[in-house]
Formats: C-alpha cells, sequence, structure tokens
C-alpha cells in the first residue's frame, strides 16, 4: 500500500445528518416515540452516522480500503435529524496509512461518535461462536426481556443475501454516492449494511423496537460483495444493567456460502468467515414500558 495517503492531509468532511428510517420495528427513530424516551429528536441511526464517518476514507483509498481491518465504533451521544456533523481523520504513521482515528463532532466542537481504525499483520483469528447449539428457527417474536436473552444460547441462523437494490437504498439513505459502491457489478457491500445486519439480529428475534445502537468491533477478515449469499450466525455474549438501561453484546459473524463468497475469499485460517462484529445495544432503555 503506497504511503502517500497518510502524508496527505485528510480535509474536513461536512454533512447534514437525515433519519430516513421508516421501519416500526425501530421506533427510537420516529421523534415522538423518542421525545417520549427522554431524547430531543429522532435518532440518526448509528450505521448511517458510520457511513458518514466512513465516506472520507473510502473517497481517499477507493477499493483499496476493503482490505482485512478493525474497526471499533463508538456512538458517544445521540445524533439527530438535520444536525450538521464534522468528520476529522487523522492517521499519524506513514507506514500504516489505514490506521486513522476519525470522530464526528456537531457544530459546537462536541464528539458524538468515533471510530478507530487498524489494520494487524496478522490479522486476528476468528473468534469461535461457543455455547449451546444453534436454536431453532423462531416462529414468532416474543417481547425481549432480560430472562429471555440467554447469554451463550446462539440464535437461529438465517441466509442473506443483499442485492444491489437493498445497497443502492442504503447508499440513498447515508447521502453516499462514491462508484465504488454504485458503479460496478459485486461491488463490495456497504459496511455500514454489514452493521445494520447486525443491528437487525434483535428485531429478528424479539420485539424490541426501542433499541438503541451503542458499539460496534467489525473484524473485517475481507469484504463480502453485492449479491453474495452469507449465513448470518449470532450469540449473545454479555448483558448488564447501567443507569437503569438494559445492556447486550452480541457476536455476530457472517459466513460466506456461495461460489462467490468463495471467489473472494483470502487466504485465513477459516476462510468461511468474512466479518465479525461484536456489537452492543440498549434493548431496553430506562423508561421503557
Amino acid at each position: 500500500m503506497p504511503t502517500t495517503h497518510a502524508m496527505l492531509d485528510w480535509p474536513l468532511h461536512e454533512i447534514v445528518a437525515h433519519n430516513r428510517i421508516d421501519d416500526p420495528r425501530k421506533q427510537m427513530h420516529d421523534p415522538e416515540v423518542a421525545r417520549r424516551m427522554g431524547f430531543a429528536g429522532a435518532l440518526v441511526p448509528g450505521t448511517v452516522v458510520y457511513a458518514y464517518m466512513l465516506r472520507p476514507l473510502v473517497a481517499r483509498f477507493g477499493g483499496d480500503w476493503f482490505v482485512p481491518q478493525v474497526c471499533e465504533l463508538a456512538l458517544l451521544k445521540p445524533v439527530y435529524e438535520g444536525q450538521r456533523l464534522r468528520v476529522q481523520v487523522r492517521g499519524d504513521d506513514p507506514a500504516q496509512p489505514q490506521a486513522l482515528s476519525v470522530q464526528a463532532l456537531d457544530e459546537a466542537g462536541t464528539c458524538l461518535a468515533t471510530l478507530q481504525v487498524s489494520v494487524p499483520r496478522p490479522m486476528p483469528a476468528p473468534t469461535p461462536q461457543r455455547g449451546q447449539p444453534p436454536a431453532a428457527p423462531a416462529t414468532e417474536r416474543p417481547p425481549v426481556s432480560w430472562e429471555r436473552i440467554v447469554i451463550g444460547q446462539p440464535f437461529a441462523r438465517a441466509r442473506w443475501t443483499p442485492d444491489a437494490a437493498l445497497q443502492r437504498a442504503f447508499c440513498a439513505e447515508a447521502d453516499e454516492t462514491l462508484p465504488v459502491f454504485l458503479d460496478r457489478p459485486r461491488a463490495p457491500l456497504h459496511p455500514g449494511l454489514i452493521v445494520r445486519r447486525a443491528n437487525d439480529v434483535l428485531v429478528h428475534h424479539f420485539q424490541a423496537e426501542l433499541g438503541i445502537h451503542v458499539a460496534s468491533r467489525i473484524v473485517r477478515h475481507r469484504a463480502p460483495v453485492v449479491g453474495e449469499t452469507v449465513e448470518v450466525a449470532a450469540v449473545p455474549l454479555e448483558k448488564w444493567r447501567r443507569k437503569s438501561h438494559e445492556y447486550v453484546k452480541f457476536h455476530v459473524t457472517l459466513l460466506g456460502t456461495d461460489a462467490a463468497g468463495r471467489a473472494h475469499a483470502m487466504a485465513h485460517a477459516d476462510p468461511a468467515v468474512a466479518v465479525e462484529l461484536f456489537h452492543t445495544m440498549i434493548y431496553r432503555p430506562r423508561g421503557a414500558p
């Protein structure tokens, strides 16, 4: 990888945040519900904030961005509809141009989210999903509760084939126009869409309409592509209570299942593993009924 990227200044990237979610399973993006829960308005999805933070990075590196890497995303404060964000990027190591620190700031300079990117060599081996055998597919979604989230009990696995229409829809939602995502077949799947699929694990299995994305550790062993079928495996790792919120952390793994996945797999101890996410959410916020 050329080191010249790290030597260049990173221009400030500014964007107006928008909440375009219209999904009854995700009510924290409804302004009335969010205000009842104590927020100033509808929350912009964390996956969209992540996409905003990635924009200058992918614009700089293009297809070279989609190497194996580790991203640590922390959503520190709410981002609201219509809020103007400033995305600041910093890279200190010319020998590792993709080792970057990113902040999303509001107009007052308050940090709302951080993203730390590293490219370990070698990459960490995939983390085995330990615990009991996966559950059978559910026939209904019960209300989420402390008792129903069983640590170490994997959810039923699901196949997912994100197509070009889904990619275009997410890019439109995040005001993303980069050709690397939109102007070629078998484009790399937008990383924000991958995190959204991890986020959706909760609502696919429970009635959890008030869930709030808090943080994600994203370990990309290889980049899934549009049209590839992957298997989504998820298991709760931890749950805890803090300040009357109830939290859960999931280990979510995207496993390649088709010829496209095998063709794009990189040499690894387990080439079937495309992406791992250690995904933290508030599944029951303070004051939830």
